[in-house]
């Protein structure tokens, strides 16, 4: 049959990117080979106002055709679990606010989960990469896609978690795991000091990296 138009990935493309027009490019494909709910239009990415509507919920080869049931919709009733990445779990994690980069971390990014143990009787410091490259899917309730339509400045002061006279001030940190990995953190969390290192966009994945279990 005649050939007819779908949105392909450029590149490849992780879970949890929120899909702009520079991710994805149009192509033209025989009828036969269009898959099932495959986009076909850049339009189909941007709402009335013009701001992106999805992120990804699996990752996107370079070439392979965007369909719907990989897309999640940003702000759907369905809330941040329709955002968790397929075989994940969303953990939150309280975070220092200077070890939570000051304010600057979006959901959509990614980090590093770096724990620290203090000195024991027989034991110096202590500093542990618990997680790599791990997606960050909310900062505190400001979720994936809700700094692209909300207010930035209300998004950050939602991150906040207010202490109490003498306590130092936390963000809450919602990360995107595998259950080992929520095992890991959870331990970490619990008889250390979690820290995030963001990860620059595009680095090239790394191997699953489940964390130590020891600690």
């Amino acid at each position: 049959g005649a050939p007819v138009p779908v949105l392909v990935a450029r590149g490849y493309i992780r879970e949890g990117t929120i899909l702009r027009d520079a991710l994805v490019e149009s192509s033209q494909v025989p009828q036969a080979y269009r898959q099932p709910g495959a986009l076909a239009s850049i339009r189909e990415l941007s709402g009335e106002r013009g701001g992106p509507l999805y992120a990804t919920r699996a990752p996107l080869r370079a070439g392979e055709q965007i369909l719907g049931t990989k897309l999640a919709l940003l702000g759907g009733e369905s809330g941040l679990a329709l955002l968790v990445p397929e075989g994940r779990r969303a953990v939150t994690v309280s975070i220092p606010r200077p070890a939570g980069l000051a304010g600057f971390l979006q959901p959509g990014n990614s980090v590093d989960v770096v724990a620290t143990f203090e000195k024991g009787e027989r034991s110096d410091p202590v500093a542990v990469t618990v997680l790599r490259q791990t997606l960050v899917l909310a900062v505190g309730r400001a979720a994936l896609g809700a700094n692209l339509v909300g207010d930035a400045a209300g998004a950050a002061e939602s991150s906040r978690l207010m202490p109490a006279p003498g306590e130092e001030e936390m963000v809450s940190v919602t990360l995107a795991v595998t259950p080992r990995q929520a095992q890991a953190l959870a331990l970490a969390a619990d008889r250390g000091r979690l820290h995030l290192s963001l990860v620059p966009a595009g680095e090239a994945p790394v191997q699953e990296w489940p964390g130590p279990t020891g600690m």
